[in-house]
Order: C-alpha cells, then sequence, then structure tokens
C-alpha cells in the first residue's frame, strides 16, 4: 500500500537535490536548455518556486513510503493556484527512485493525491508532460486526466534535417509564473511511469473550481 507522508526537513535536502539534477536534465532532454549553464538555471528555478522551503505558503510536500511507516519510494509536491477567483491542485513533481519503479507506486500515489486534494475543497487537479515521456502521458490518461493543450517547439539555425518539432501534451499548462514543473523520462511501463510536470513560461491551466 503506497501512502502519502508530509516530507520532514531532512528529506527536502535530499530532495532539493535531486530534483534540481532531475530537472536540468529534462530540460537538456528536450531541447529547451543547453547542457551549459544548465544545473544553475535549474537550481535558481527550484529555489524560486520555493522561497521559504517547506514553509512556503499553499505548496505540499510529500514522502511517497511502501505503506505506513514503510520505506520512501519517492517524492511528491502539488500547489493550490488560483486563476480567475478559482481554486485547483497543480502537481509540480513526482518521482520514483529508479529502483522502485513498475511496482504501481506513482499510480497509488496519484490516486492517494486525489483525496489530500479534495480535502482542501478543490476539484480539479493539473499537471505538465515533457512530451519525451509518453509513459507518464500513458499513466496519466489511464487515471482520467485530459490533454487541454500542446506546447510546440522548433529549433531554427540547425544544419542537418532531423530539427524536431517537439510536442509536448498537456493535462493542464503550467501555472502562470510556475518556474518549476516535472516530468523527466523514468524508464517505467506504462502502468507505473513517473508523471511529469515541469515546465514555465506558459499560460495558466483554467481551474473548475
Amino acid at each position: 500500500m503506497t501512502v502519502l507522508s508530509p516530507m520532514c526537513p531532512e528529506a527536502f535536502a535530499a530532495y532539493r537535490d535531486a530534483a534540481v539534477a532531475g530537472y536540468a536534465q529534462d530540460n537538456i532532454d528536450a531541447g529547451r536548455w543547453p547542457a551549459e549553464g544548465a544545473m544553475e538555471r535549474s537550481r535558481a528555478d527550484f529555489d524560486d518556486s520555493l522561497p521559504q522551503g517547506l514553509s512556503t505558503s499553499d505548496n505540499y510536500l510529500f514522502e511517497i513510503l511502501d505503506g505506513p511507516g514503510g520505506a520512501r519510494v519517492g517524492y511528491l509536491w502539488f500547489a493550490v493556484i488560483v486563476k480567475h477567483g478559482l481554486r485547483s491542485a497543480y502537481v509540480y513533481d513526482l518521482e520514483v527512485h529508479p529502483d522502485q519503479r513498475r511496482q504501481g507506486h506513482a499510480k497509488r500515489a496519484f490516486e492517494a493525491l486525489e483525496g489530500r486534494v479534495a480535502a482542501l475543497g478543490l476539484n480539479s487537479i493539473g499537471l505538465h508532460v515533457f512530451g519525451h515521456n509518453p509513459g507518464a502521458q500513458s499513466l496519466y490518461r489511464q487515471l482520467g486526466y485530459q490533454v487541454t493543450g500542446i506546447n510546440m517547439l522548433k529549433t531554427l539555425g540547425r544544419s542537418d534535417e532531423r530539427t524536431p518539432t517537439l510536442a509536448t501534451p498537456c493535462a493542464a499548462l503550467p501555472p502562470e509564473g510556475a518556474r518549476f514543473t516535472l516530468g523527466r523520462p523514468g524508464g517505467e511501463t506504462n502502468a507505473d511511469a513517473p508523471p511529469a510536470p515541469r515546465c514555465w513560461g506558459a499560460a495558466p491551466p483554467a481551474a473548475s473550481g
């Protein structure tokens, strides 16, 4: 049984390091950032998103545990956002440790998340998915998430003919001002792929309440 437990300060320090490295690699893989300086950019974005760390208002960070009191198998971070006076939840990160994947933890963590979100009086959850993470996209479809927009990118000035046009399906576009949304390819099966919210600068999702 996978459970969510509020993140402790000691776990937050380890999570920050892992999340910053993962986000930098996500953006390199997506062709959005050059490798040079990616870690510095990622670290700055993370700290801007959580200026008070675990005490940042309207942000909720959890350890994913393999049962009550069990071993830590990953992390989950969501925030409450407001758009046009409506409040909704937005998932910034979900990461399952590589040696714990393909065991259903990501799916069960999202199912547990729904109860947390409902307890806050919210009735919708948004997230972002990188285009290079089809496993995560499949997982979200299984959980009932729908695509609400697509971010696209064309890289100019390359001499080769393999210049990609990158499409990023989104269950919801990142909220305005969102600096840190996840989504790294985790190599899990479609039934338990790591969620992917990590991107910014797009229009905010339309909250439903």
